[in-house]
């Protein structure tokens, strides 16, 4: 099983802790999403990479697996 981690400044949550600015990891798939408010600010380095959000909390991701309900952020 792959690890998960969560950026605890931002709430973004990703495969690559790399990613991150300060990450924890995630032991759980139900600790992926968890309410949070929909429009909290993402890392600056986040921007324009996350490509899914949560259509029930919003929790951003670049995986649409790390979230119940994926939902396409960015237009191709």
């Amino acid at each position: 099983m792959s690890k998960t981690f969560e950026c605890s400044t931002c709430g973004t949550i990703t495969k690559s802790k790399g990613h991150l600015c300060n990450p924890v990891e995630l032991e759980k798939r139900i600790d992926h999403c968890s309410p949070s408010p929909r429009d909290a600010d993402v890392c600056e380095e986040e921007k324009g990479r996350l490509e899914y959000e949560c259509g029930v909390c919003g929790r951003q991701t670049e995986d649409a697996s790390l979230v119940c309900i994926p939902e396409k952020v960015h237009s191709d």
